[in-house]
């Protein structure tokens, strides 16, 4: 039980902090707000101002416990400090009849204690055990954001996993989740105090529980994820905006540019609320026929204070500010554009499962969605008969509005964001049904209880299962729990046991990073990880091997610099050279340091083509088209003959060769001669050579991994040494 209390110190501590946060804020910039309205914009907004302070402090390398507790501290003394200064009192919304009070606040309850337990467990979630709170670690660990290049999460932006670290420092784990549960609290309490001032107080009874009884969100609001968060910050956003509207009072333009900026810097995926609210506000102003001009400039440059900060961090670690995507617009050298289109494709499909699946599966089954929202939004097509509510118009154009980012990820997690206003808009539509309310919140209330979600959820659908508080209080202890809920925590203590502290391990997938204090590079997290499982798979496959040779064989002519030019367009596939060779007559010539090469693509890894090891390679990283070339510099006039290259089979690839005459490209071959090298290369041992010269210690393989049977067996051909394994794992020293 004891193990608790740093765990309710650490979230206690966020949240209070949080609020203090907003309370001085909102004192100092007076809003003409209802008595229940200010406690949801005081901890949504001063959440922003405490996230957007341990930026700074961990830009500044400042990311100690000491220092958030310090400065923790200093908000909650100015914030008392404010409070004593006589203020206004705040008006309390218009009542509501007291059964349905009764009814919101038992319900919350209910399903509170529940969720409170399973917020206060051990933290095993797939993403919060990983990348979002593995990174939190990280930044601890090196007291500030560091250069962390081989990790695509932590370009992400981080606004509430900033939040995560201050509880983390103090709490650990549990803690972090506990804050992402705090915002799923809120949420309905905002949502209520929103229907309550527009005259609805029933259909925001309605629409607030069906909004925090959904499975989703019971699930996703209890771990460390941001989703909850999210979804609350940016329904703060919308009730922001509705409340100038309706006062016209331009103090609310810098509060409204906050919420907005911190949807970007919560999730990226919210970014639609920065053109939303600015559209929003224009349209207002156009209509009043008031100026547009300052209001925007205040508004955009609230948002922006928020926003910069995390493309600016992306700009300076990986020279992308919008990293990891767009990658084509803003070439690098840390996410490849290849990967950023797999990867988007895998997050917007799953295999067998149509778009017009998707509303079922999202709704109701959670089979192959990641998680359910409840059968009774299968009536979300009765929310268009809101309508006709002038409330009910805006709640639905912000439904469309942020429906949108769900179609870049198929998990219904992402549709947590639209979910407030669907469910209010529902609520308005069958306001003045009779009985209609409390007929949809009985049965949401039933299917969406955890027990009752298996009985027509399908068998693996994401949601809450146990109540466990002997877990949850740590009566048993958290390393049990962890191995029975977490069996992946075991590679965790593996690692820690048998590598040094300062060990870099490789790996095609991904262990528990929140409870490992190594340095951990993931295949798929960045151009680095990319490259060296390449290289593991090219020795272990001959198919990858550069067993295809392409020369071409000229008159002796003197030539500076000289290109291969493609001229094939099939995407997806990526063009690629290992091995670039220079010949006059039958002299190769070895290149110098007069030598240079760049290409159209990726020109960072061209180098690689004169490095004589088969096992590495320069590529296009991105789909190949016409126009893309590999240009190489000789320093001055040089004698060739004939200019060769191994690459792997890649069948579709069409080469011309180019010479620089008089400052212009002209054509000099239109294709290669070409030959297969059939014999199979023996690459092992190189593969390994680069892992090291890439600064990796250690290789852990997963039993599913690729591969995984031939590094165990052939252990001396890799150069590599077993020291540890772990359930469905093995770790290799790389000699």
């Amino acid at each position: 039980m004891l193990a608790t209390v740093p765990i309710l110190l650490g979230w206690l501590f966020t949240v209070c902090v949080s609020y203090a946060a907003g309370y001085f804020l909102l004192a100092i910039v007076p809003q003409k707000l209802f008595k229940q309205e200010e406690h949801f914009f005081r901890f949504v907004l001063g959440a922003a101002c405490f996230s957007l302070i341990v930026f700074l402090l961990t830009s500044a390398k400042l990311a100690f416990a000491g220092v958030f507790a310090a400065v923790g501290v200093l908000i909650l003394i100015l914030a008392l400090l404010r409070s004593r200064r006589p203020a206004r009192q705040a008006v309390p919304l218009p009542d509501f009849p007291w059964i349905w009070k009764l009814t919101f606040f038992a319900c919350i309850a209910v399903f509170g204690v529940y969720y409170f337990v399973h917020a206060l467990a051990p933290e095993t979630s797939p993403d919060g055990a990983t990348y979002h709170l593995g990174i939190v670690a990280r930044y601890l660990r090196q007291h500030g954001f560091g250069h962390i290049t081989t990790d695509m999460y932590a370009n992400l932006s981080e606004g509430i996993e900033m939040l995560f670290m201050v509880a983390f420092s103090l709490g650990r784990h549990s803690a972090a989740a506990l804050v992402e549960f705090t915002f799923l609290l809120m949420l309905p309490w905002g949502m209520l105090s929103y229907a309550r001032r527009i005259g609805f107080p029933q259909a925001g009874v309605l629409a607030a529980l069906l909004v925090y009884a959904s499975p989703v969100f019971g699930i996703s609001g209890t771990v460390a994820y941001n989703d909850a968060a999210g979804a609350c910050i940016l329904f703060a956003t919308f009730y922001a905006l509705q409340i100038w509207a309706e006062t016209q009072d331009a103090r609310w333009l810098p509060v409204i540019g906050c919420l907005a900026g911190f949807c970007f810097g919560a999730k990226y995926t919210l970014f639609l609320a920065l053109p939303f609210a600015g559209v929003f506000i224009l349209w207002k102003l156009w209509r009043a026929r008031k100026p547009m001009l300052r209001p925007l400039v205040i508004y955009s440059a609230c948002a922006l204070l928020m926003v910069v900060p995390w493309m600016a961090k992306n700009w300076v670690t990986v020279r992308n500010p919008f990293s990891p995507f767009a990658n084509l617009v803003f070439p690098n050298h840390y996410i490849t554009p290849q990967f950023e289109q797999e990867y988007s494709e895998l997050m917007r499909n799953r295999p067998g499962l149509t778009q017009a699946e998707r509303p079922l599966d999202h709704i109701v089954f959670g089979a192959r969605t990641s998680g359910l929202l409840g059968p009774v939004f299968l009536l979300a097509p009765l929310a268009l008969l809101a309508l006709r509510f002038r409330a009910g118009r805006q709640l639905l154009l912000a439904t469309l509005v942020f429906l949108l980012p769900a179609y870049t990820n198929v998990e219904t997690r992402f549709l947590m964001a639209m979910l407030p206003f669907l469910a209010l808009s529902l609520a308005l539509a069958v306001s003045s049904v009779p009985g209609g309310i409390p007929i949809l919140l009985a049965f949401h209330l039933l299917t969406a209880w955890p027990s009752s979600v298996p009985s027509y959820a399908a068998p693996f659908a994401w949601h809450l299962e146990d109540f466990n508080p002997a877990e949850a209080f740590r009566l048993i202890p958290e390393i049990t729990t962890l191995r029975k809920r977490l069996p992946d925590i075991q590679i965790a203590e593996m690692l820690d046991r048998e590598t040094p502290a300062n060990s870099r391990i490789f790996t095609f997938s991904n262990p528990p990073e929140a409870y490992i204090s190594r340095e951990i590079v993931v295949k798929y997290e960045s151009a680095l990880g990319n490259r060296l499982g390449e290289i593991l798979w090219t020795a272990l496959n001959a198919e990858f091997q550069p067993k295809r040779e392409f020369s071409f064989n000229f008159e002796p002519v003197s030539l500076e610099a000289f290109r291969l030019v493609q001229t094939a367009n099939h995407p997806p596939d990526a063009w690629s050279i290992a091995e670039l060779h220079v010949w006059n007559g039958e002299a190769e010539l070895a290149p110098d340091r007069s030598w240079s090469s760049t290409a159209s693509a990726n020109p960072w890894d061209t180098g690689l083509v004169f490095d004589r090891r088969l096992i590495t390679r320069w590529s296009t990283v991105q789909a190949f088209h016409p126009g893309m070339y590999l240009e190489v510099n000789l320093g001055q006039p040089r004698q060739i003959s004939r200019v060769s290259m191994e690459t792997a089979l890649e069948w579709f690839v069409r080469l011309q060769f180019e010479i620089r005459r008089e400052g212009k490209w002209r054509v000099l071959l239109k294709s290669p001669a070409e030959r297969f090298l059939p014999a199979d290369l023996e690459l092992r041992r190189q593969a390994t050579a680069e892992l090291k010269r890439e600064g990796m210690t250690h290789l852990l393989v997963s039993q599913d991994s690729y591969g995984d049977d031939n590094f165990f067996s052939q252990q001396s051909a890799w150069g590599i040494q077993l020291v540890g394994t772990a359930p469905g794992s093995r770790l290799y020293k790389l000699l």
